[in-house]
This record gives structure tokens, C-alpha cells and sequence, in this order.
């Protein structure tokens, strides 16, 4: 059930001073003078208001009433610091006006004086405790002054003395509810029910209230009220619905559902979204996806809740059990009505993406992205996922394409340059390569991790052209620019292994990259292996067991049987080969080194 209460503020419901009401101010000026005429003397004439000159002889209470307006204008204009001289000049007059005594401290609060704002309020209130005006501005600011209980006797002589209204009632039951006195908030709310009539919110916020107070038959209960007074509103069978289901009703759910669907030939496409969830919770998928099916077919259901529906599928859906596989290709389907319900939305075939992904459905899933994009063009976060979804993917000709293609768009994002030389590299497209990650780190600004990235890359393209004076000079500033850059620290060791050169910087390297990532067997295998080509064999060895023992890596597991066969441990040598070709057959090397062993064995 929606938390529909927006008719409660958290202390009270403040109310503007309209400009009728300088009209009601004069009228009741005037007749608290009136009635005190009889038994007040008249006065000499005094001196007129300095501030603001006035002619002729005037008796007191014209004298009040001319300061007065000349305050209320000041007031009208928001000039509370130079209205208030007025009002007081009008109470030396006329002392016991409580008008005067209200607008000055309706003065003082809106300049957030409300100690001041509080004392003229309950003057105002001493002199007329029947004026609904000044009770409401008293009990509004003891509320702002946290006078919880004060505030209370002020809202319950407001409905002593001048009876109930909606405002005072729901400010009564809002300042319960800030003290935590929930009965009694729903006391005051039956109390209006019966003297006002009922109040859909008013429902709604004892539902609320019941709830809280786990009383879950009685909020129950309200619902089926509103229900019985307002049987043609559909609105309310529906957060009735909402409601048992939130409780996990969904027998009584399901058969106010029927009742509505056979008495109505049209209804809301919620009604679908409903049904499917109760489905959902009573483990009925075809029933749930036909549900789903037709409030997604339905245009009065926005995108974005069916866009937060599907995600919300795609998160929880585990590809790996036979349940989620089933959800994930009823998600599909669902995304797939999308596209055709809104087929000018990205964000559409977006997620159909997503799912096919999901599916490994890559070329279906890059299709969807296309469309995406030709809809949306701008979307920059699509574009890179997209190229990185085609990377991880290994379609590398798409990559570029993608690439190739956001860059018109996003000319200055250095991390599409990254991509897109990533992607010429693993087409082994070089020089294509280079120039792109050259161009990309001149966009990289006050961003040494993503610098190092770009250095480590072109290290490792450079190192492919054998051309290692480069290699080795991009990776050293890799690691300048990030000292804990993984991917150089890797890479820059085992390649110098491989050259057996500069070991010691080799074995310092590995020594670093172990400590950063002790469990990671490619990081262990690399050190491991550096150690092994220093001849460290028992050191090496340590390390390349510790690689082997977590990894179907066939290079890693045979690494471990060289440094075994170097120690003389040919018949455990013999064993980790034999594993390593299980994995990988096409090793002509380790099939050499295996018959080789064999031979010696007979």
C-alpha cells in the first residue's frame, strides 16, 4: 500500500495570511472597539503617529485604527521589522485589541523571533480564546517550539470551543503521532470521521498507523470501509489489493482481483501487474508471465515501472540455477514486448540487450544495442558499456565499429581512445592500436590511474613488436604514474622472465605484486616463475604450488612441473604435465617434455 500521506506535515499544516483577511482584521478592529465604548470614558485627543503624520483631531480609537493600517500595509509588503512600531503604536491606544497583539507576534515569527511571536500569541488569545485565527497561530508555534502538550491543549480548545474542522483535526493527530501516541491519533481521526465524514487519506494514514502498531485486521478493515462507502471507485480496490498482498494475503488478494475483473470488462493494467505478483508468490510462472504480458502491453503503465520491474528481475535472476534461467528468458520476452510497445525508447531495447547478454546471445544482444544508440546517439554510457561488453565477448570487430562509432560523438572521452586502441589490439591491429591510446592520453588530465592504464596498454602493445626499449619505458611509467597498477606490475616482470633480463628489477616487481594480491594464482605464477628463471627453484617452488592448486590454468600447472622436475621431483613433474595437457592438448612443448620423462622412466 502506498504511504499516501501527504496531507500531514511533520509538526502541522502552516496557513498562509490571505489579503481578505486584512479586510476580517479591520471588522473585528473596529468591533472591539465598539463594544468597549460603553465602558471606556473617552480620552483627550493625542499627538498623531510620528512616523506617519496625521491631521487633525482624532479620538484614541481612530488613532488605533490609523496605525494599525499603516502596520498592516508594511505587513502586506512583507516589511515585518516596519510594521510591528505600527502595531505597537496602535496597542498605546489600545492596549487590550488582541488584533494588534496577533499581527505583532504573526511579525515575530515570520522573523523567526518566536519567543516574542509567542508571548503577543497568548496575549491575542488572553483577550478573544474563541477566535480560531489565534488559537491555530498559538498552537503552530508551540509546536515549532516543541511545546508538544501545550500545542495539544491548544488544537483540543480550538474543537471545544469553536467546534471541528479538517485542519485542526489532522493537525491534532500529526502532533500524536510526532509523540509516538498512535491511539490517540487514531482516536482524533475517528472523531473527525464522524462529525466530517470520511477521508480517503484519513483512511489511508490509520491504515499506516495500525500497521505500525502490527494491528494488521484493523487496517484491513479501514480499507474494506472506504470500499463499502465507495463501492464504484476503483482506486480504492486497488490499494485494498496492494495492501493484503504487502501482507501476503494473496488468497483474499486474488479473489477481490476476480470480483473485479468479472464485474468490470475494463479495468487498470495494475490489475495485471497484481495478478502477477501474487502468481510470482504462489510459484504459478505461466500464469505470471501472461499476467506480466498484458500490463506490459499497456501504455498507461509507465516505462520507467516496467523498466524498474525488469531490472529488478535481471538483478536477482541466478543464470546458473534452472529457476533463474527460467526467469531470465521469461524477462526476455517481456523486454522483447517493450521494444514493440515503445519502440521510440532506447532505454527499450536497451534492457533486451541486457537479458540477451545475459544468455550470451551475443549477437542479438549487440544488435539491440545498436538499435539503442541509433535512437539515442548521446547516450554515453551505453556506448562504453556496449564496446566493453563486445571485449569481454571477444568480438573484436565490433568493438572497433562501436568504438570507432561513439567517438564521433564523444571525440574528447579519453576512456573511449582506451577502448578503442584495446580493441585494435586484440585484433592484432597495432599500429591502430598505438595511435589511439597516443591519442587518448592527452585527454587524461589530473587522472593518474586511468594514465597508467593507457601507459601499461601500449606497454604491452610495444612488447608484442618486440620492440622492448618501448616496452619497458611505457611500463615504468605505468607504474610512475601508479605504483599498484596490477596489469604493469604483472606483465613488466613476466616479460622480463621471458627475455631474462633485468631480473633483479623482475623478482622486485613480482615481490610487490604478491603483497598487493596474495590469492590471485596469475600473480603468484608470474613472481613464481621469475623466481624459477633466477635459478630460486625451492623459493619458486613455493609460490607456483600455491598458484597451481587454485587455477585450471594449463601454463600455470605446467610452470609448477618445471620447478618440480628442477628439484628432481620427476615423478610429481610427471603428474602436473600430464594435468596441464588435459587442459590444453595443442602444447607441442609439454607433450615433448612429457614422452621425454616417460622414456626416462622405462
Amino acid at each position: 500500500m502506498k504511504n499516501d500521506t501527504l496531507f500531514i506535515k511533520p509538526y502541522y499544516i502552516k496557513k498562509k495570511i490571505m489579503l481578505l483577511f486584512f479586510c476580517v482584521l479591520a471588522i473585528n478592529f473596529s468591533d472591539a472597539h465598539a463594544q468597549r465604548r460603553n465602558k471606556k470614558d473617552k480620552k483627550k485627543q493625542s499627538e498623531a503617529i510620528q512616523k506617519e503624520p496625521i491631521n487633525g483631531d482624532v479620538s484614541n480609537n481612530l488613532l488605533a485604527e490609523q496605525a494599525f493600517f499603516e502596520g498592516m500595509k508594511e505587513y502586506i509588503k512583507e516589511e515585518y521589522k516596519r510594521a510591528i512600531p505600527y502595531f505597537e503604536e496602535s496597542l498605546k491606544y489600545d492596549a487590550d485589541n488582541p488584533t494588534a497583539h496577533y499581527q505583532i507576534s504573526l511579525c515575530y515569527y515570520r522573523l523567526n523571533n518566536l519567543q516574542d511571536a509567542l508571548m503577543y500569541a497568548m496575549e491575542a488569545e488572553k483577550r478573544e480564546y474563541k477566535n480560531f485565527y489565534f488559537l491555530s497561530h498559538l498552537a503552530n508555534l508551540q509546536m515549532d517550539m516543541r511545546m508538544l502538550d501545550a500545542a495539544e491543549r491548544t488544537y483540543k480548545q480550538i474543537l471545544s470551543k469553536i467546534g471541528g474542522d479538517e485542519i485542526t483535526y489532522l493537525n491534532l493527530a500529526a502532533l500524536y503521532i510526532e509523540m509516538n501516541e498512535y491511539k490517540k491519533a487514531i482516536q482524533t481521526y475517528d472523531k473527525m470521521e464522524k462529525e466530517l465524514g470520511l477521508n480517503q487519506n484519513v483512511i489511508r494514514q490509520k491504515q499506516i498507523l495500525y500497521l505500525q502498531m502490527q494491528d494488521t485486521e484493523s487496517a484491513i478493515n479501514e480499507g474494506e470501509k472506504l470500499m463499502l462507502e465507495f463501492p464504484d471507485v476503483i482506486e480504492f480496490r486497488l490499494a485494498q489489493i496492494e495492501l493484503l498482498i504487502n501482507q501476503k494475503r494473496y488468497a483474499d488478494a486474488e479473489l477481490l482481483l476476480d470480483e473485479m475483473t468479472k464485474q468490470k470488462e475494463e479495468f487498470p493494467p495494475q490489475v495485471h501487474l497484481m495478478l502477477a505478483q501474487i502468481y510470482h508468490n504462489q510459484d504459478k510462472a505461466e500464469k505470471e508471465v501472461e499476467s506480466l504480458k498484458k500490463a506490459f502491453q499497456s501504455k498507461e503503465i509507465s516505462l520507467d515501472s516496467k523498466l524498474n520491474l525488469l531490472m529488478g528481475l535481471y538483478q536477482n535472476a541466478n543464470s546458473s540455477t534452472e529457476k533463474g534461467q527460467k526467469i531470465i528468458e521469461m524477462s526476455t520476452q517481456l523486454a522483447q514486448t517493450l521494444t514493440e510497445v515503445h519502440p521510440q525508447e532506447s532505454s527499450s531495447f536497451g534492457v533486451l540487450g541486457d537479458f540477451l547478454l545475459k544468455q550470451k546471445i551475443y549477437k542479438e544482444a549487440f544488435e539491440a544495442y545498436k538499435s539503442a544508440l541509433k535512437i539515442d546517439p548521446n547516450n554515453y554510457s551505453l556506448w562504453e558499456r556496449t564496446t566493453q561488453l563486445a571485449l569481454e565477448s571477444k568480438n573484436y570487430d565490433y568493438a572497433i565499429s562501436t568504438s570507432e562509432d561513439a567517438l564521433e560523438y564523444f571525440p574528447n572521452q579519453p576512456n573511449l581512445w582506451f577502448l578503442n586502441g584495446v580493441a585494435y589490439m586484440s585484433s592484432t591491429k597495432n599500429e591502430q592500436a598505438i595511435a589511439s591510446l597516443e591519442q587518448g592520453k592527452r585527454m587524461v588530465f589530473n587522472n593518474p590511474e586511468l594514465l597508467s592504464q593507457f601507459e601499461s596498454q601500449l606497454g604491452d602493445i610495444y612488447y608484442k613488436n618486440k620492440d622492448y626499449q618501448k616496452a619497458d619505458a611505457a611500463y615504468e611509467k605505468a607504474l610512475k604514474q601508479n605504483p599498484n597498477n596490477a596489469h604493469a606490475l604483472n606483465n613488466y616482470a613476466y616479460y622480463l622472465s621471458l627475455r631474462e633480463e633485468k631480473m633483479k628489477i623482475a623478482a622486485e616487481l613480482g615481490a610487490r605484486l604478491v603483497k598487493l594480491y596474495p590469492n590471485n594464482p596469475t600473480y603468484l605464477d608470474t613472481y613464481g616463475w621469475v623466481l624459477f628463471v633466477k635459478g630460486d627453484y625451492k623459493e619458486a617452488e613455493k609460490y607456483l604450488s600455491l598458484a597451481a592448486q587454485t587455477t585450471q590454468s594449463a601454463t600455470i600447472i605446467e610452470h609448477y612441473g618445471d620447478v618440480l622436475s628442477a628439484l628432481g621431483k620427476e615423478q610429481e613433474a610427471l603428474l602436473e604435465w600430464k594435468k596441464a595437457y588435459l587442459l590444453d592438448a595443442t602444447n607441442d612443448v609439454l607433450k615433448q617434455k612429457i614422452m621425454k620423462q616417460e622414456n626416462l622412466k622405462e
